[in-house]
């Protein structure tokens, strides 16, 4: 905060943000147990770090401590509540986090979201409030930096999304003919979110139909991804699919282009399939996918990047460095019902 010139008053909300986002995890890790239905609700020490990994992209010189209050909330909701299955358990969260607002930051709830009620003209009440907080780096189409800040006026976000919209049909030959209402804004907003922080894969669940693989697509468009998906056949078995991730993996670590690779749970042929993804998202490539002839290749081409990187070397530490730009470039959006 300090680095980032933060005025004296912001930098006095450093404790009350650690002590709080401590509190939350404590809490949620106590009351939120993980059951046969809601097997995913684990949480960790990542966790906690994802909050201050969103809260770095705050604006720079941020002067408002109600704001900045108000962005700590929106990430503790992308990371803890958007786990939750079930309105019982977001409406717990909502109030648990409300609570802990005035608790840690020593101001009155309705004060410090008195903004986001009156943008959306819906009641005073701390769960309206805290479920439809947005934020996102996409509000100045056409900027060169991007800044994530919070959105607080939804008629601006609307006409924002049907830009960004009506650009990605313009340059795809499969144009989506998509309604953009409140919820599916939201659920784009998040996925910006994800796919913009390092590391950011994202699992989207849902029922068929509703919406997930566009809402994705557009998001990357917005965040500048690129789009791989399989095309999968009657034939279509592991050779095809290690033919696919190989060119994925090429695109993003050879050529240096940010990549979604969008994967359906329905496209899962073979058990091969999900062991790969595995290996994909723990270590960012996948055991014996290239052939020699092909590391060899990678390395070359890579090697001018490397030295300007100042990682130049052999042909294993070039190969290495291909695997760390996969990492850096590509990200994997699952889809699951």
């Amino acid at each position: 905060m300090k680095k980032s010139q933060y005025p004296a008053s912001v930098v006095k909300l450093k404790l009350p943000m650690v002590n709080g986002t401590l509190d939350i995890y404590q809490v949620v890790q106590k009351e939120l147990l993980p059951t046969p239905a809601k097997s995913h609700y684990t949480f960790n020490l990542r966790d906690i770090g994802k909050v201050f990994l969103g809260m770095r992209y705050a604006p720079a010189g941020i002067e408002d401590t109600d704001k900045l209050t108000r962005i700590w909330a929106h990430e503790c909701l992308r990371v803890f509540h958007d786990r939750l299955t079930n309105e019982d358990d977001r409406e717990w969260f909502y109030k648990m986090l409300a609570d802990m607002i005035e608790k840690h930051f020593k101001e009155r709830f309705g004060k410090v979201f008195a903004p986001i009620t009156r943008s959306t003209s819906r009641a005073d009440t701390r769960g309206d409030a805290l479920r439809y907080i947005m934020a996102g780096d996409f509000m100045k189409l056409g900027a060169d930096n991007m800044q994530y800040d919070e959105i607080t006026d939804e008629n601006a976000v609307f006409k924002v999304m049907e830009s960004y919209l009506e650009d990605y049909n313009a340059n795809t030959n499969k144009p989506m003919n998509l309604v953009l209402f409140l919820f599916a804004i939201h659920h784009v907003c998040r996925i910006c979110r994800v796919i913009k922080q390092p590391g950011g894969n994202v699992l989207l669940v849902g029922v068929g139909g509703s919406g997930r693989q566009s809402l994705a697509k557009l998001a990357a468009s917005i965040e500048m991804f690129s789009v791989s998906q399989v095309e999968l056949t009657k034939s279509y078995g592991m050779t095809e699919w290690r033919e696919d991730l190989r060119q994925v993996l090429r695109k993003a670590g050879e050529l240096d282009k940010r990549v979604m690779f969008l994967f359906s749970d329905t496209q899962i042929k073979k058990e091969g399939f999900i062991e790969d993804i595995n290996s994909l998202l723990n270590t960012g490539e996948v055991p014996n996918l290239f052939e020699q002839g092909d590391v060899s290749m990678i390395a070359e081409n890579v090697r001018g990047r490397a030295k300007r990187d100042g990682r130049e070397g052999t042909r294993a530490q070039l190969f290495a460095y291909f695997v760390d730009e996969c990492q850096r470039n590509l990200r994997v959006a699952l889809v699951c019902v």
